[in-house]
């Protein structure tokens, strides 16, 4: 057979599969002899971690699941206003929804791996329960574009968004690289890498050259060497893995039905067909929370690493029966800055009991979060301790109780593995009390890192895993 025939075969089998109804119930075949069950994992999958995707590490945060089954991707507009615009396929979502329709569903960020061991335990990752608001919809790329509203207790305070950027006439050519993200059978956060076979009408056909395509992975974004989304994964074919893992995905380019999305990524009509990727912060970097007792006052004493339009911080409290966070004071904000600062507040309780507070920090948008909640007990201590952190594992925050009998100097230093100092947590003359600290480690590395008191004659080393 000729070259020319075998082109026109290609061809011809290629646009026959893609005239099929494009749900990815449809589309992606499997065999199941040669495929995973839910919870597993085939033995060619790849973290997104592994050395092959390094250079879009930073493009990971910006995938999703959503409800445990359905897999979406945040991306940018060419405002970079930092609007949480989502794309997913249509039958990721509950019901027939129109665009203007709201839903509510829960999202889970974060739920990658650390590494490349093929894991199928998955991390917990940060869950969101929002409001959605669908903003376009088309059945003929099964693809919603939706806007993610604000929580009603805020955003998680230990997440930045990541947004994708986007390119919608790309230059891609048959052999061509491409990097698929998603999560394979409820699976950590997987990647694949894919060679083009055929790109036309839509549509761009590749097969999988290092990884897997399995149930779980219809909506995952695919991303071109410039590490912007090209399109999502439609449906495919996979016979299992290996040295030739006969696997062919079938990827919805961004540009198709790009009318219907248009206004919400490119609003001014400005034509460009190229978005860079953005980082979303949430307003303030939290890197310390802490509470003290001096007789019958408690000082509450918190500092940030970077703020972004921060307003400030409203101070609640909540009694030792929880019967509800009362507002009992503001703190003024340093609007934006990239230096750090330190705030404190005093709180005078009407009895000495046991008390929990929190911080609400609100940007000049309106949009907030909470801190975590730390506990503080006006009852003195018979004894040191230092108490072990939870949660432990941690990513990235955890808490450490300790308890002072006497008024001394206190220390609280970290090390690593090696006996290497990190960073000093406490270090000053300390009241008697019980005391809750709130240790920030989104600076550091994965590992086992050890915390060592000093108080007197008081010495205690307690062991903490950082995961991230």
């Amino acid at each position: 057979m000729s070259l020319t025939k075998i082109v026109i075969l290609v061809i011809i089998t290629a646009s026959s599969y893609y005239s099929q109804p494009k749900k990815f119930h449809d589309n992606l075949n499997h065999h199941y002899d040669k495929t995973s069950g839910f919870g597993t994992s085939l033995p060619c999958n790849l973290n997104a971690h592994c050395d092959v995707f390094t250079p879009f590490n930073y493009l990971i945060p910006a995938i999703f699941k959503i409800e445990n089954y359905g897999t979406g991707y945040l991306i940018n507009n060419l405002l970079n206003d930092g609007r949480l615009l989502g794309i997913t396929k249509l039958h990721d979502f509950p019901g027939d929804l129109d665009p203007g329709d709201t839903t509510t569903l829960t999202f889970i960020f974060n739920y990658e791996f650390p590494d490349c061991n093929n894991q199928t335990l998955e991390p917990p990752g940060i869950t969101i329960t929002t409001l959605v608001k669908i903003l376009a919809s088309d059945d003929r790329s099964d693809r919603v574009l939706f806007e993610m509203q604000t929580p009603a207790g805020g955003f998680p305070a230990n997440i930045n968004f990541q947004l994708l950027g986007w390119d919608i006439n790309p230059d891609i050519d048959a052999d061509d690289t491409l990097f698929m993200f998603g999560h394979p059978s409820g699976d950590v956060k997987k990647g694949a890498v894919l060679t083009v076979i055929y790109v036309g009408n839509g549509v761009t056909f590749a097969n999988i050259s290092q990884g897997a395509l399995e149930y779980g992975i219809s909506g995952s974004p695919v991303i071109n060497v410039s590490g912007r989304i090209i399109g999502d994964i439609g449906g495919g074919e996979l016979n299992g893995c290996g040295n030739d893992p006969e696997a062919t995905a079938i990827i919805n380019n961004i540009a198709e039905e790009w009318d219907d999305i248009l206004p919400f990524l490119d609003p001014n009509s400005t034509g460009q067909n190229i978005c860079n990727a953005k980082t979303v912060p949430l307003p303030v970097e939290l890197i310390s929370f802490s509470g003290s007792i001096y007789g019958n006052k408690i000082e509450l004493v918190w500092k940030t690493a970077t703020e972004v339009r921060n307003l400030g911080f409203d101070i609640e409290r909540n009694d030792e029966f929880k019967t509800g966070w009362t507002k009992i004071g503001f703190v003024q904000g340093h609007g934006t800055s990239s230096s750090p600062y330190s705030y404190s507040f005093t709180d005078i309780p009407d009895k000495a009991n046991k008390y929990y507070y929190r911080l609400k920090q609100t940007d000049i948008n309106g949009q907030f979060s909470f801190s975590s909640q730390i506990e503080v007990s006006q009852a003195t201590p018979s004894n040191f301790s230092l108490e072990q952190n939870y949660p432990n594992p941690f990513n990235p925050t955890t808490e450490i109780d300790y308890s002072i009998p006497a008024k001394c100097f206190v220390s609280i230093n970290v090390y690593d593995i090696l006996g290497r100092h990190i960073t000093s947590l406490i270090n000053e003359v300390k009241e008697p009390g019980i005391y809750n600290y709130v240790f920030n480690a989104g600076r550091l590395n994965s590992g086992t890192y050890f915390y060592k008191m000093q108080a007197g004659s008081f010495i205690q080393t307690n062991k903490m895993v950082l995961i991230k």
